[in-house]
Formats: structure tokens, sequence, C-alpha cells
């Protein structure tokens, strides 16, 4: 039985933060809404991409340090990339981005904290 808060949870709370967090934000100042915007759907492809890398290595039964390690450099690739389209255009705001660059953690976070906090803990 999976726990209540898995991985594909999770990646659902990250397109679902995506959309809610860019909506509130577009109301005070819409840069900062392209900006989480931006960040947070990089974080949850990301997100994705480390779950299927994750799936894919422990169904191997092969050395997967290479494999881990292009996983690794194309999710980071994906990051910089983010990053420095938040920091060379003008119409996305750079902190913004940051904050949706961490949505996946946050999330994690907070579900952790929940399952803490409930009687079954699963």
């Amino acid at each position: 039985m999976k726990p209540l808060y898995h991985e594909d949870t999770i990646a659902k709370y990250v397109w679902i933060t995506a959309v809610g967090g860019s909506l509130a934000l577009w109301w005070l100042e819409p840069r900062w809404a392209y900006g989480f915007l931006l960040g947070s759907l990089m974080a949850g492809l990301g997100f994705r991409l480390l779950i299927a890398d994750m799936r894919r290595l422990t169904a191997q039964t092969i050395s997967p340090t290479r494999a881990a390690l292009v996983g690794y450099l194309k999710r980071y690739l994906l990051y910089g990339a983010a990053m420095a389209a938040g920091l060379t255009n003008p119409l996305v705001a750079f902190v913004p981005l940051l904050i949706g660059l961490l949505v996946p953690k946050f999330l994690i976070l907070c579900f952790v904290l929940v399952a803490r906090r409930t009687s079954h803990g699963s």
C-alpha cells in the first residue's frame, strides 16, 4: 500500500500550487506571477524528471552511477535555464522565480509535517 503522500501526489500539488500561486500573485504584480509560474513549472518538470529517473534507476540491475549523473545534470540544466531566463527577461521577477523553484521542497516539508501530526502516520 502506498503512503498517503507519495511522489505522484506531491507532483500533482506542484502543478496546483503553480497555477494557484501565480493567479494569486497576478493581483499584486504580474511580473511576480510570471516569475512564480515559470519557477514552479520548471520545478514541477524537474520533479517529474526526478521521479522518472528514480523509477528507472531502481528497475535497473546495472551500475546506475552514470544514469544518475546524467539525470542530475539534466535537472540542474533545466533549473539553470529557468534562472537565466529570469535574470535576462524584464517581464519575470527573479525572487518569485526562486521561490517557485523551491515549491516541491516546501510541499514535501508540509506533507511530512502533516503526516507526523496524523494519528496513523501514513
